[in-house]
């Protein structure tokens, strides 16, 4: 679906110990269709009272949500742009920022027939091609300012290594205009979406297992103990931490299929 989801990634856990997996912050939005038992959530934006969604969907946010399980999920997660948002969902993505809400309040009946159509593919990979027809068929023009477009996309290329002011400069706007505009329609200003944008490249890195002193330097961080500052902000752990303690976060690099992040 091109620029409008970034990813699409079935996902099926079994035989796992029960236990909580972190959802992280993203710049992207995240919408789950689970299979089995509805995801059950705490933390973050949703709050600290344990929440049950059968279609999770979640802002952009830059704190992480817990999710707990009892050693089983299966479903497919779907990690939407910005464009994705207002095409798919009718709304800027400023809207959805720092929530979590059930995806049938904003989806309707296509929540609902998107999970009963997804419980008869026989394998992942009809999963994906329900799910882009499913979405595909609601996909309508919702027109973003070109110089935001822009904006986040220079910003998206970079991993967040654009500064304000040439953004701005760009756009044509002052640099107070423009975070005021970006903010309107992101929910999140620019420098922390650079932020989360970082964030994601350094996470990628740390689940393939590169050193944390070269995830530092190649994700833009001062040193590594920048690095783990912003983790700890983010997150409340650190690189090496979660990627000790977090199983469910390394099963797509054992086997091939993805958890929900």
């Amino acid at each position: 679906m091109g620029p409008l989801v970034a990813r699409v990634e079935p996902y099926a856990l079994v035989g796992l110990s029960p236990g909580t997996h972190l959802g992280m912050p993203s710049a992207h939005l995240t919408l789950v269709l689970t299979l089995d038992a509805p995801l059950e959530l705490s933390g973050g934006p949703i709050g600290p009272d344990r929440h049950r969604l059968r279609v999770s969907l979640a802002g952009l946010h830059t704190t992480p949500v817990s999710i707990h399980h009892e050693g089983r999920m299966r479903g497919i997660q779907l990690a939407l742009t910005p464009a994705g948002c207002r095409a798919l969902l009718a709304c800027p993505a400023g809207e959805l920022a720092e929530r979590v809400v059930e995806g049938a309040d904003v989806l309707g009946r296509l929540a609902d027939d998107l999970r009963d159509r997804l419980h008869e593919a026989v394998d992942a990979d009809e999963q994906v091609r329900l799910v882009a027809a499913g979405l595909g068929r609601r996909a309508a023009l919702e027109p973003m300012d070109p110089r935001l477009a822009r904006a986040w996309e220079r910003l998206a290329h970079s991993h967040g290594r654009v500064t304000i002011a040439e953004l701005a400069d760009d756009a044509g706007w002052s640099r107070r205009h423009f975070t005021q505009r970006f903010t309107a329609e992101f929910g999140q200003g620019p420098k922390v979406v650079a932020g989360l944008l970082r964030f994601g490249r350094s996470r990628e890195m740390v689940r393939r297992g590169t050193p944390a002193v070269e995830v530092a330097q190649r994700c833009g961080y001062a040193d590594q103990s920048h690095l783990v500052r912003e983790w700890r902000r983010h997150t409340g752990t650190t690189p090496g931490r979660w990627a000790g303690e977090d199983d469910i976060a390394f099963v797509q690099d054992r086997t091939g299929e993805a958890g929900a992040s």
